[in-house]
């Protein structure tokens, strides 16, 4: 999936004609951003959309100083601050986690389009159920017993980006410590 344009991502959709697709994702303004850069955060209400080109992001909100993540974003994946529908940014971060192309809308630009195509609005309403049955998986994730389930059923979210991942955001991820995630590995690489 890596790399997987936005006109590809959107017509795997339902709902909409074609052109209608094509016209959608002309809105959308290429980004790049290095890895280590942070460009959602707490306090700033963030009105865009992005879809995730290539690269790897993580949201995590900051609790007693340290980074808990809670969701990874990956190739193919939309992406926006939570409650920017609402206007009201909550008290999470966006932080890249390697070199990240994105494609970007502002909900401006999304509203004068939606005025013009209000037949698009299908569109929003399948990326926003998109976002939240990510979100959904994630919750299952952490509700499976045991380390190694979880490592394996994040695998099959991740796929190859699991191993990408830095050790001690994976362990976050899984909600285990990292010493516990170098025994899971380890195990892992005996058993095959």
């Amino acid at each position: 999936m890596k790399n997987q344009p936005l006109i590809d991502r959107l017509f795997d959709m339902p709902y909409c004609k074609r052109e209608l697709k094509v016209l959608f994702a002309q809105q959308f303004l290429p980004l790049s951003f290095e890895k280590g850069q942070t460009f959602i955060g707490p306090n700033l209400l963030n009105q865009c959309l992005y879809y995730v080109t290539d690269g790897l992001l993580r949201r995590y909100p900051l609790q007693l100083g340290l980074p808990k993540t809670v969701q990874l974003y990956i190739s193919g994946d939309f992406m926006a601050q939570n409650g920017a529908y609402t206007k009201r940014p909550n008290m999470e971060y966006v932080e890249c986690l390697s070199h990240v192309q994105l494609m970007s809308v502002s909900y401006k630009q999304l509203e004068r389009f939606f005025r013009q195509y209000p037949e698009a609005i299908k569109l929003l309403l399948c990326i926003m159920e998109d976002q939240m049955l990510k979100e959904i998986e994630t919750c299952k994730l952490l509700h499976l017993e045991g380390a190694i389930n979880r490592y394996h059923f994040a695998s099959l979210l991740l796929g190859k980006y699991i191993h990408e991942l830095p050790k001690p955001v994976l362990a976050s991820y899984l909600r285990i410590g990292t010493k516990q995630l170098s025994r899971l590995l380890i195990n892992l690489t005996h058993q095959k």
